[in-house]
């Protein structure tokens, strides 16, 4: 579930990427992801499963601290 988490939000950010080169509209396109999980009354799976991190399975830990961490993609 959060390596397709990962996989969807990382295909995301490549559409912003190559969408614009105005780190404002960049920007804006990043927030308008989390507005639109708002939108529909929803909530970040990462945001909630860090919230319970500590009671997450040890294979899910681990994927979330690989979500986490930043990497050099370009």
């Amino acid at each position: 579930m959060i390596e397709r988490y990962e996989r969807n939000f990382l295909a995301a950010l490549q559409t912003i990427d190559e969408e614009s080169a105005d780190a404002r509209e960049k920007a804006a396109s990043y927030a308008a992801i989390y507005a639109e999980v708002l939108r529909n009354n929803r909530m970040c799976l990462c945001g909630m499963l860090a919230a319970e991190f500590a009671t997450l399975p040890k294979a899910m830990r681990e994927d979330m601290r690989i979500f986490s961490t930043p990497t050099n993609t370009g």
